[in-house]
């Protein structure tokens, strides 16, 4: 089913790229023989089927891969391979609406949270042969309805080649603690997959859930519903890495001033963003921001705060900076500010201080496992005079803090709301590859 997006804590994962070094951070074990539920993406006439089974993480988990167990017939080829990542109802779902089944408490939402898919080329999948020959005792596939006749008693044993899949998913899927469900789907050329069941692993855990195309968003238990009693369970495995120190990022203290003095009184908005292999993986906007002046001595300190973003998969090697842009200041509506300098279309450039005792451009960071420190701009080249630090040939990033008593700059480009006010990049500073 379709993805939910909605903003979630700043935090990140430190998370290795390759699934070898990666451990079991959940599993229930073997299968138990008790139950097969159909699980299969659409296809042709065939509706989508989803069987989900839940898991609880009470620390950040960075998810490389997953292992699960089913029945495929003999001599059937598999063409797909989808896995789903659900949490629990009512997140991610219309909890006014009335349910067709007898409860949604502790199902899963009506969307899903995250999805790998090896059709989108984000999922690979090895296929390991267990017995030619497994029968579970009971099964699901036809028999999802809604209330009152959801309870059909299964339909009866089913027999098939018990195969194990382990799939990597690329990128990882990086999840806050909470409560989620783990959905596997095998799309076959022939016939059905049936993912089957295993013990309850804890306490903790609750049971498996299932639906279709047609009952969609609602779910059933496949035990206290369909069944009509007993509570069954998924044979899986997650691979990864849980977090247990995450990467936090607060405002960055950017020193800012114009790069011509007929540009006096012309409000700005500065972006900063976090970039990630050269990806932006986390960004915030400081808008309006006035009382920037020519003068190097009255520099302004510009406090841009990062905006809430999702689990960030870090590996080793990466390499993570900082960005600074800049255009015409402009409201929420991105109509341009008013007040002083409200006015003004446009600016020869804005000039960002830097690696100086007195203009400490930086922000601060948690990237995990070392502790929180801030970061500060730096480069090689000359110090900032008339115009702009020459001889640059890096800019970069550390923890430490800048002593000179003249600072370097960077400028901008032109900067014109006339013509579209797109962002104007500053420069980028960077941090050595991570360990």
């Amino acid at each position: 089913m379709k993805r939910a997006f909605f903003g979630v804590m700043l935090i990140a994962a430190s998370l290795t790229a390759h699934a070898a070094a990666a451990q079991t951070v959940f599993s229930t074990g073997n299968p138990d023989g008790k139950m097969a539920m159909a699980s299969r993406p659409e296809s042709g006439p065939n509706i989508e089927i989803e069987a989900a089974d839940d898991v609880l993480f009470a620390n950040p988990v960075g998810l490389t891969g997953a292992t699960f167990v089913g029945l495929i017939p003999p001599g059937a080829t598999v063409s797909r391979v989808v896995v789903e990542i659900y949490r629990v109802f009512p997140k991610d779902s219309d909890a006014v609406r009335t349910p067709r089944v007898p409860t949604r408490a502790n199902s899963p939402s009506d969307v899903a949270f995250d999805s790998r898919d090896s059709e989108a080329g984000s999922l690979t999948y090895t296929i390991a042969v267990l017995s030619s020959s497994f029968t579970a005792a009971n099964s699901v596939l036809n028999g999802i309805h809604p209330k009152p006749g959801q309870t059909t008693s299964g339909e009866g044993p089913v027999t098939g080649q018990e195969v194990r899949f382990a799939v990597d998913f690329t990128p990882p899927i990086a999840l806050p603690a909470d409560h989620y469900f783990f959905v596997p789907q095998v799309q076959l050329d022939d016939g059905n997959f049936f993912w089957l069941s295993a013990p309850k692993p804890s306490a903790a855990d609750l049971q498996a859930w299932i639906r279709n195309g047609d009952l969609d968003p609602d779910w059933l238990r496949v035990g206290t519903d369909i069944v009509g009693a007993g509570a069954f369970n998924g044979t899986f495995a997650l691979l990864g890495q849980v977090i247990s120190s995450p990467l936090a990022l607060s405002p960055a203290h950017l020193f800012i001033g114009l790069k011509n003095s007929d540009d006096q009184g012309t409000q700005f908005d500065l972006k900063v963003e976090l970039l990630r292999n050269g990806t932006s993986v986390a960004s915030g906007l400081g808008r309006c921001i006035a009382g920037v002046t020519r003068n190097p001595d009255l520099a302004r300190d510009a406090l841009v705060e990062f905006d809430p973003f999702g689990l960030v998969p870090i590996a080793s090697g990466d390499v993570l900076a900082l960005r600074a842009s800049a255009r015409i200041g402009t409201k929420p509506d991105d109509t341009k500010c008013s007040g002083p300098g409200g006015s003004h279309n446009s600016a020869v450039g804005l000039r960002l201080y830097y690696d100086a005792a007195s203009r400490r451009s930086r922000f601060d960071a948690t990237i995990a496992p070392s502790p929180e420190e801030d970061l500060f701009l730096h480069s090689d080249g000359t110090p900032c005079g008339g115009t702009q630090s020459t001889g640059v040939t890096t800019r970069f990033l550390d923890a430490n803090a800048p002593t000179a008593a003249t600072a370097k700059c960077k400028d901008s480009g032109a900067l014109n709301f006339a013509r579209g006010n797109p962002f104007s990049i500053i420069g980028t500073w960077t941090l050595p590859p991570l360990p």
